[in-house]
């Protein structure tokens, strides 16, 4: 068997022709410079890579622009989806005052509030006026003729008088503060105040002026 690094006598490898034939394959390849990718610079610390691409402006939109867009929307938003206020309209408003007894209590109960409209003319005036006398034994027929001719004298006529019955001076004047009671007629049939009205010559307004006042009313 020959070896390959064996020669013969003349000095030459058996192999030689082979030898030379491979040396000759193994050829240096050199690569175009133009052909390759420029390097890359090395990354920021701390940096994400994609961040380089894009500016510093569009990476953190400003705080106070956005929320000031957002407020704005939402002005936007309250403005159109609020429906306006609407008032029901109509012709007439009435008051009604209710009792507060049972259907059983009420023929029976005597006291309540004798209520006395009026369509105007008190003093020359066309105002309208509502007055309230409370009253404690109505079913006394002398009480209640005492506070009918009370409220006669002040231009309220008996026949608009209205009586509710009621449990109590004090809850009528808790349930309907606006419709004070200021004439009253205790257990004695004694009358006493006059009615709170915006008359020339009586109430609040004619006592400062110097109206006069008729005198109290007794049922004895």
């Amino acid at each position: 068997m020959v070896s390959l690094t064996e020669t013969d006598a003349m000095g030459n490898h058996p192999f030689e022709d082979l030898l030379n034939e491979g040396n000759n394959n193994d050829t240096d390849v050199e690569l175009d410079p133009v052909a390759m990718p420029p390097a890359l610079p090395p990354p920021i610390p701390g940096q994400h890579p994609e961040a380089e691409q894009q500016p510093e402006a569009e990476q953190q939109p400003q705080a106070g622009h956005e929320q000031g867009g957002q407020a704005e929307e939402a002005a936007n938003a309250t403005m159109t989806t609020t429906p306006p206020t609407k008032v029901s309209k109509s012709f007439k408003s009435i008051v009604v005052f209710r009792t507060d007894l049972t259907k059983s209590a009420r023929e029976a109960h005597p006291c309540g509030v004798l209520h006395f409209p009026s369509g105007g003319g008190h003093a020359g005036t066309s105002a309208e006026e509502h007055a309230f006398a409370w009253i404690s034994r109505q079913d006394v027929p002398s009480h209640l003729e005492a506070v009918l001719g009370h409220m006669r004298r002040f231009g309220f006529p008996s026949e608009d008088a209205t009586f509710v019955p009621y449990s109590s001076r004090r809850s009528w004047i808790e349930k309907y503060p606006l419709a004070f009671p200021h004439v009253h007629c205790g257990e004695d049939g004694r009358v006493v105040g006059f009615p709170y009205w915006s008359g020339e010559q009586h109430g609040p307004a004619g006592i400062r002026a110097g109206g006069a006042i008729p005198p109290p009313v007794s049922s004895s």
